[in-house]
């Protein structure tokens, strides 16, 4: 049940489906098989446990146990697992801001988030979804040379998409070799 209902939940996400949404979507869809398997797993214990014959008196514990560990897996599935998938990405997420910050990745995507939120105007959206949906080729130049002209920013690009990717580091490029030779040029 488990192993299905996360492989649900990781095609999902796979197609580009938000996280939340995903593991709602597997909890509706995978609800049904789970309690059937479970209650027919219970159901079919059921007569071993009421059994009153001397040789049935061994069989007893063990199915007893059996049945309602299928039903305390029943809830586990359908609450704790889809909980727990929920809070390990947010561990994961936090974890790669982590090993971000201390290897100096975002230095470059910090200030041009800022300069997004400025030129731009936004709003409360993530950096990351402003970058990729919001900017076009022009803009992604722009702000690739707007970094590359400080110097000392590193040619790490924000964007997922290589075609904006290829714009930015391009204007990095122009940038950074105008502030190397002393003669920064204003672009329009």
């Amino acid at each position: 049940d488990n192993l299905v209902l996360v492989d649900f939940m990781n095609r999902n996400k796979e197609k580009g489906v938000g996280l939340h949404e995903s593991i709602r979507m597997a909890g509706v869809a995978r609800f049904r098989p789970i309690m059937l398997t479970s209650f027919t797993t219970f159901g079919g214990l059921v007569p071993l446990m009421m059994e009153t014959s001397l040789q049935a008196q061994f069989l007893i514990p063990m199915a007893i146990s059996i049945a309602f560990g299928v039903l305390f897996a029943t809830l586990v599935s359908l609450v704790l697992v889809p909980a727990t998938y929920y809070i390990l990405d947010d561990v994961r997420l936090g974890f790669k801001s982590t090993v971000a910050f201390f290897t100096g990745a975002n230095r470059g995507k910090q200030s041009i988030a800022e300069t997004v939120d400025k030129e731009f105007d936004m709003g409360t959206e993530d950096d990351s979804e402003k970058l990729q949906w919001h900017v076009g080729l022009d803009e992604a130049y722009e702000l690739g040379h707007k970094e590359g002209l400080k110097g000392d920013v590193p040619r790490v690009s924000p964007f997922e998409l290589e075609v904006l990717t290829a714009s930015w580091e391009a204007g990095w490029d122009d940038g950074h070799e105008e502030f190397k030779s002393g003669n920064p040029q204003t672009s329009s």
